[in-house]
């Protein structure tokens, strides 16, 4: 397997465990959290349990793949296919509003179990679902499909990958790019997990990472290069993440900047609005303050509880109590003495018990400011809101002794609608009274009746959602940034109300400003891609110019080269034409290379001497050629492996005449030294360093009466007198050691039949090219009857010398 298809495979692997442990983890993390206490972890309750379940048959079947080396079961292609049929029945179901099906009715309804932000498979993710399915089912039967469903079935692998970049630069941006009924269309772990599985499947179609450095640097598949340039591609990933960053931090600013827009508009609205009720309570508390500050109507207001009406501070009182009534359109204005049951009202007698009555007394005992009620009922009504009837000011005409008391009721109408108020330049935007009561939330005012249906939808889950806890909104924050339970993101301001326990918030669902920023987060989008592509293609360009160039200069210096070979080279084609000649012909065959381009070979080389079969088997074949009195030899090998690949073939022409000549007297050389050493009268024996026989002369041989077969399963030390083996071994090694050019002696051998016999030996040390190593060539000249007749004299000139003696 080439490297980079090992590479791919490896690739394939490493996306492939990533998916299925994302999915595994999630299936038991919902099993923990079926069947044990166990809450379960937030990241993977984001997969759905079908959603982790569908993303782990697929990245089994890509496993599989992967651990059988690019080979498949046909089996898998069944849970593909099921898992494809069933997210085709999620989105029909959705569409067609068939809410028998489970997963389209939770969808529909954006259901998610305990408030979180899980939901049941998308149409978004079953449409992504059913084009992986495809493809895997395609590239299982890939020997049995035409190229054109190939080709379909990658452009769905990458349309799935598309919609899972997409979905996560939607969240990292921070930006929803996707207009649809589902508010989370596709969460981040779900996305991640299926762009995973679709970047498995480009590489098995060599389509992937690896494909894109190829394009990044320059080398295409008919390269063959195995090594990617690893200098463009650590440039192209910088590049890369320095594009990704730009546009999300484009994006976000742009996001930051908007959101700060808005939070000032609404906390300008809100203090405002905050303003007038604040003004709207004042003015009425104080028209009671009045009381504390005019003798005159306290005096007055006191006759009228008596029942004196006639006097002139009754009047006066009347006339005060009549003004502030008219200022008041719908209230009530009463005048109470606990201590004598007299109760003085109009236009109608407030129901009042005496226990409350004695408590208000006592709460106003010592003060010079009136207090405010805002009775709410504890029951919320049908809309969830807790319905708030009037709003009573109480005042005490005596502030020290706590004497009769005067109420002002008045209808909230008026103070609901300035709560209700909203910037109208914001869509979705509504404000909100809260009453807080003991750590407790309770929803007082209501939207306009003109409110369409979807907006009190949102409101009511809004008021579910745990945006409006006690402790955020008693905080010292301002403004809340937050989400309801089904993910969708609202900005809330709030402020308190002067005198009473309430809370105003004005509230926005950011749905608006996503609409408003998503054309331009779609623009950086498709700007980031087209700068991802035209730098690749950029760096594409300019590593194939860098590889143009690399080539010319190789070709240049091939040229050189190929133009400088002493030997002739011919590049044919299948058809035996020449397509290049070296210069060499030039004084080979004293012919232009120009002048034998496209001609046939045979043209140089008569045909009975060459063959015109290419034998595809063999990888090159030789043979030498005489012509006009030059010997030529021909070597030629095929260009390219095997039949399929045969592009031609090469021809190597070399004038061998000078070497055949040598060869010649090389040979005649060596014939005369083989008669020399046959011939000679003197015994020659070429020995190994370890005193082996490896050939000896005829001389040599009947010397010591062995034969050459003999001798060669012999050493020196078998035929030499054991008196002379110190003597030999000690020359041998000097020579061996170099210390010595020559080694001579005389030394006694033993014949084959026993006898003994001197010689004289002259020993030289000569390098075997044949055998590559050392060898000894041994002289050795028969000096017996030399050494005899000297003998024979010793003996006559040792009885002479006797003979004298006596």
């Amino acid at each position: 397997m080439p490297n980079s298809e090992r590479q791919s495979t490896k690739l394939v692997g490493l996306y492939g465990s990533a998916a299925w442990l994302l999915s595994f983890s999630a299936i038991i993390n919902w099993l923990l959290r079926s069947l044990t206490q166990f809450q379960g972890i937030s990241f993977f309750l984001k997969l759905a349990p079908t959603t982790a379940l569908s993303a782990f048959v697929l990245s089994s079947i890509i496993l599989l793949y992967f651990f059988k080396s690019g080979q498949c079961p046909r089996f898998s292609y069944v849970p593909a296919a099921l898992l494809a049929l069933y997210s085709a029945s999620v989105i029909m179901a959705y569409f067609v509003e068939y809410m028998g099906h489970p997963e389209a009715w939770i969808v529909k309804h954006n259901l998610a179990p305990d408030g979180s932000l899980i939901g049941a498979m998308s149409p978004l993710t079953a449409l992504v679902f059913i084009l992986l399915s495809g493809v895997i089912i395609t590239f299982l039967n890939k020997d049995r499909v035409s190229p054109m469903v190939k080709n379909v079935a990658l452009a769905f692998a990458f349309i799935s990958a598309f919609i899972c970049l997409m979905v996560l630069f939607s969240f990292t941006s921070g930006i929803e790019m996707f207009n649809l009924a589902n508010p989370v269309p596709m969460s981040y772990p779900t996305a991640l997990t299926l762009l995973l599985i679709s970047l498995s499947i480009l590489e098995i179609a060599n389509r992937g990472l690896r494909q894109l450095l190829r394009i990044v640097s320059g080398i295409s598949h008919d390269d063959h290069h195995d090594r990617i340039n690893q200098h463009n591609a650590v440039i192209y990933a910088v590049l890369a993440l320095a594009f990704s960053f730009s546009a999300l931090a484009y994006l976000r600013n742009e996001l930051e900047t908007y959101k700060l827009n808005l939070r000032e508009q609404m906390v300008l609205n809100l203090e405002t609005q905050v303003q007038d009720m604040n003004a709207w309570l004042r003015n009425r508390v104080h028209m009671l303050k009045e009381v504390h500050s005019n003798p005159d109507l306290q005096r007055g207001m006191q006759a009228v509880v008596k029942g004196n009406v006639q006097s002139q501070d009754a009047v006066y009182a009347l006339t005060w109590m009549h003004i502030m009534f008219q200022q008041n359109s719908g209230s009530t204005i009463a005048l109470f003495d606990v201590d004598q049951d007299i109760v003085r009202a109009a236009p109608q007698k407030p129901r009042i018990s005496k226990a409350e009555l004695r408590s208000i007394k006592q709460a106003l005992l010592g003060k010079s400011d009136p207090i405010v009620q805002a009775p709410m009922d504890p029951e919320p009504n049908s809309q969830g809101y807790h319905d708030l009837k009037h709003i009573r000011f109480w005042a005490s005409l005596q502030m020290q002794e706590g004497g009769p008391l005067i109420m002002l009721e008045v209808t909230p109408e008026e103070l609901l609608t300035i709560a209700n108020r909203s910037i109208s330049q914001y869509p979705n935007t509504y404000s909100m009274l809260l009453n807080r009561d003991q750590q407790e939330l309770h929803f007082l005012s209501n939207l306009p009746e003109e409110t369409d249906s979807d907006l009190h939808k949102r409101l009511r889950d809004i008021m579910r959602s745990n945006i409006y806890k006690a402790h955020q909104i008693t905080s010292n924050k301002t403004v809340l940034e937050a989400f309801d339970y089904r993910g969708r993101q609202s900005l809330s301001v709030m402020a308190k109300i002067d005198y009473l326990p309430w809370v105003l918030v004005q509230n926005t669902g950011l749905e608006h400003m996503h609409g408003t920023l998503r054309s331009r987060a779609w623009t950086v989008y498709w700007l980031y891609l087209v700068l991802l592509m035209g730098t690749a293609m950029f760096m594409h360009q300019s590593s194939r110019q860098r590889i143009y160039r690399d080539n010319l200069r190789v070709s240049n210096q091939w040229r050189a080269t190929f133009d400088a070979a002493p030997d002739l080279i011919l590049l044919l084609d299948g058809q035996h034409r020449i397509v290049r000649v070296n210069k060499a012909i030039i004084g080979m065959f004293d012919r232009e290379p120009a002048s034998v381009i496209g001609q046939d070979w045979k043209a140089l080389i008569p045909p009975h001497l060459v063959a015109d079969e290419v034998d595809y088997a063999n990888e090159n074949t030789y043979r030498e050629v005489l012509i006009d009195s030059r010997w030529f030899s021909i070597t030629t090998a095929p260009l390219g492996e095997g039949e399929q690949n045969f592009r031609g073939y090469i021809c190597i022409i070399s004038d061998i005449t000078p070497s055949k000549v040598n060869l010649e007297l090389l040979q005649s050389s060596e014939e005369r030294l083989r008669t020399i050493f046959d011939r000679s009268p003197i015994g020659i024996s070429i020995v190994s360093t370890d005193l082996r026989y490896l050939k000896t002369n005829s001389s040599y041989q009947n010397m010591l009466g062995y034969s050459d077969t003999e001798l060669q399963h012999m050493t020196v030390y078998d035929v030499t007198h054991p008196y002379f083996y110190d003597q030999d071994n000690q020359g041998i090694q000097e020579l061996i050691a170099a210390k010595i050019p020559i080694y001579h002696g005389e030394k006694k051998f033993i014949r084959k039949d026993g006898s003994e016999i001197w010689a004289q030996i002259t020993v030289v040390l000569l390098y075997d090219p044949a055998l590559k190593e050392q060898v000894l060539l041994a002289m050795v000249q028969n000096i017996q009857d030399r050494v005899l007749t000297m003998q024979e004299l010793y003996r006559a000139k040792r009885t002479r010398g006797d003979e004298r003696k006596a």
